[in-house]
């Protein structure tokens, strides 16, 4: 099923949404915000305005006609906090949309990670172009070891969905990039409590390079169809 719940203004899944973070939704952003470059503040998941995520280091608000509104990470101190913690519980799905603008760098950037000072180390991220995962790949980190998840790199300076379909009881990660699915992994664990959106938590290190427009968050796996239906649904702001 599709439509609008909470504040979404997008014709994506509603069934299973808990988190929506959307560059391009007003209401992602409290009345105080005039939406100028460079801002400090908060960007609010538009379901549940308990949740907001407060920019550390002010990431650039960017919009149409320079870009497809969204948020620029420039992979030295730029993130988001997620506060509370979006816990999405056992079999949940993760999707965002990327466009990476460095992939020469010397590491890795996370896109979603835990809080560490619970021991949870974890999340996913991307290889920057200098990791031993492969430039434009995404990965899970368990807190020990690295899981590439994806067959296929992203591109540089283009835009990308990447969706992450778990089962975490089985520890199966479904990978699929532009609606399409690239590669099913088994790892570990998984962890389901997330709390940083650019950056890997434990230090504050592993920063994102690019532009992020959309994280979405479910609390059960979508399927096939429902991840393509969603790539559709908001395709048309990235072409």
């Amino acid at each position: 099923m599709s439509g609008r719940v909470g504040s979404i203004t997008t014709d994506i899944i509603a069934d299973g949404l808990v988190f929506n973070m959307d560059a391009a939704n007003r209401a992602s952003y409290p009345v105080q915000r005039t939406l100028a470059t460079a801002e400090s503040g908060s960007c609010y998941n538009t379901l549940d305005l308990s949740q907001s995520g407060s920019f550390i280091s002010d990431p650039q608000f960017v919009t149409q006609p320079a870009s497809a509104s969204s948020w620029v990470f420039d992979g030295i101190d730029d993130y988001m906090m997620i506060g509370p913690s979006a816990n999405v519980g056992n079999n949940f799905t993760f999707s965002v949309w990327y466009k990476p603008t460095d992939l020469t760098g010397e590491g890795y950037g996370y896109l979603l990670s835990s809080d560490p000072t619970v021991g949870n180390d974890k999340g996913f991220a991307i290889d920057e172009g200098g990791g031993a995962i492969g430039a434009g790949k995404v990965y899970y980190y368990n807190g020990s070891a690295s899981t590439v998840l994806a067959s296929t790199a992203v591109s540089l300076n283009a835009w990308a969905c990447l969706t992450f379909v778990t089962n975490v009881t089985g520890n199966e990660i479904k990978f699929y990039l532009n609606g399409l699915l690239d590669k099913t992994t088994t790892v570990t664990s998984i962890e389901t409590d997330y709390d940083y959106i650019g950056v890997w938590g434990a230090t504050e290190t592993h920063y994102l390079i690019g532009q992020l427009a959309n994280v979405t968050m479910y609390d059960r796996p979508l399927s096939a169809s429902e991840v393509l239906h969603n790539y559709n649904a908001l395709k048309g702001r990235f072409s």
